[in-house]
């Protein structure tokens, strides 16, 4: 998500490193680096080099178990349904890069932990628990008057992804007449203006 940063860790710290011309051992060990440097570039504190580490960690178990994840694939017929297995791919990302996310945002190692041991209580008493449902959703946005608008967004976010692999958006939207693509455009920017949050909320790398 930090295309710049990105790829200065890349041309200035993984490939003087040696990148991955040295064998898997050397690639692990430059990708923990890199990681680990870009968690310290963020603050210059133990839950963001954890947070550095986990997804160092992430992407070296990920190319590791490359092979036994094809085998468990072909085995359970998971390459014969795309669509499917990307979105369990999807799934665990979401789920991997959520958990990094909660050392990202505390104060201390003690505070990550602390949350980390009252997520499973926590969910399930906020699962059966209508106000305390309410009011969770409401601390990510979905407040009840644009619960559902909200929804209905994300879900085309989705299908636009879906057909952006597919389909150049770009291109094929330049083909619909002028007056309909403006149209959409000022639907879009009104959206915006309606549904988008213009409180004093900083921007998160307004920090850094």
């Amino acid at each position: 998500w930090h295309i710049s940063l990105s790829s200065w860790f890349q041309n200035y710290l993984y490939i003087p490193l040696g990148g991955s011309r040295r064998g898997v051992a050397s690639t692990c060990c430059n990708t923990l680096i890199v990681f680990l440097v870009s968690g310290l570039w963020h603050g210059a504190g133990l839950t963001f080099l954890v947070w550095g580490l986990l997804h160092g960690i992430y992407n070296i178990v990920g190319r590791l178990t490359k092979p036994l994840r094809m085998t468990i694939n072909r085995a359970t017929r998971l390459v014969k349904h795309p669509a499917l297995h990307h979105l369990i791919q999807r799934i665990i990302t979401f789920c991997l890069v959520s958990f990094a996310w909660i050392f990202f945002r505390a104060e201390t190692l003690e505070s990550a932990f602390t949350l980390i041991n009252r997520i499973g209580p926590d969910f399930w008493t906020t699962l059966f628990n209508r106000s305390a449902l309410v009011s969770a959703l409401t601390n990510i946005g979905f407040y009840s008057n644009n619960g559902v608008p909200l929804l209905i967004a994300i879900a085309v976010l989705f299908f636009a992804e879906s057909l952006g692999g597919r389909f150049p958006l770009s291109k094929e939207v330049g083909k619909f007449p002028f007056v309909l693509r403006w149209a959409g455009y000022y639907l879009l920017l009104l959206s915006i203006l309606f549904f988008g949050v213009f409180d004093a909320t900083p921007f998160i790398y307004g920090q850094f």
